[in-house]
């Protein structure tokens, strides 16, 4: 296994990490909210639902940077 290969193979990995910890962000973001709707009204739902958001597009942002740094 060539040192790049093994670049390559870690940038995959981080970029997966990367992703599913957004996902995961995401939905803790709308489990929350099913939460909070309860006790605060549907302001904070709307906030909670736009952090989830801005959290995946971020996350969505970084692995397309990692994607197109990566050497083919």
């Amino acid at each position: 296994m060539s040192a790049r290969q093994r670049i390559r193979g870690g940038q995959l990995i981080s970029i997966y990490r990367g992703y599913y910890s957004c996902v995961g962000s995401y939905y803790f973001a709308l489990a929350e909210d099913k939460l909070k709707q309860v006790s605060y009204g549907s302001y904070s739902l709307m906030r909670s639902r736009l952090m989830g958001l801005l959290v995946l597009v971020h996350g969505a942002a970084v692995e397309l940077r990692a994607l197109s740094s990566s050497p083919h």
